[in-house]
C-alpha cells in the first residue's frame, strides 16, 4: 500500500474543525482541493466530490463514508468500478493538543492492482492539493476563532 500524509496544527478545537469538515456544501467556498462535495456525512452513506489538484483537471468521484468518529476521524473510500483494481481511502484525523490547538492529519492510502500507477501519476499534485487544503482549513478555522 502506498500512502500520502500531511499534517498541520490549527489554533482551534476539534469540535470547531469537525463542524467545518462535515459541512460538505461549504467546501466549495474554502477548499482549493476538494472543490465540491455533496451528500450526508454518515457511515455507509454515498456522496460525491470533485478533486482539483494543482496542475490537474478537476476529477469527479463517488465515494462511501467508511468510518465516522465525531471530532476525531472521518474516513471515506473511493473505488474503481471493478473491485480490487484501484482504491483510495481518505482519512481526516483530529488530535487535540495543548493550548486549544488541534493537529489535523490528512492521509490518502492507495491499494489495488493498479494503485501504484495512479499513485505515481498523482503523488506530487495530490500532495500539493492536500497541503493547500490543510492551509485553507487552518485559515478558515483561525479566522473564525472569535465567532465560535
Amino acid at each position: 500500500m502506498k500512502e500520502l500524509k500531511t499534517k498541520i496544527t490549527i489554533q482551534a478545537t476539534p469540535d470547531k474543525i469537525w463542524r467545518i469538515l462535515q459541512d460538505l456544501k461549504f467546501y466549495a467556498t474554502w477548499n482549493p482541493f476538494i472543490i465540491y462535495a455533496a451528500g450526508q456525512v454518515s457511515k455507509g452513506k454515498k456522496f460525491s466530490f470533485i478533486l482539483k489538484a494543482p496542475g490537474e483537471k478537476p476529477k469527479f468521484f463517488r465515494s462511501i463514508f467508511k468510518e465516522i468518529k465525531e471530532n476525531k476521524e472521518l474516513r471515506w473510500l473511493k473505488r474503481a468500478l471493478l473491485p480490487g483494481l484501484y482504491n483510495v481511502e481518505h482519512i481526516f484525523k483530529l488530535s487535540p493538543q495543548e493550548g486549544g490547538e488541534t493537529l489535523f492529519e490528512y492521509h490518502q492510502q492507495f491499494s489495488g492492482l493498479v494503485s501504484g500507477f495512479y499513485f505515481n501519476r498523482f503523488e506530487y499534485s495530490y500532495l500539493a492539493g492536500m497541503k493547500k487544503m490543510n492551509q485553507a482549513l487552518k485559515e478558515i478555522c483561525e479566522e473564525e476563532k472569535g465567532k465560535s
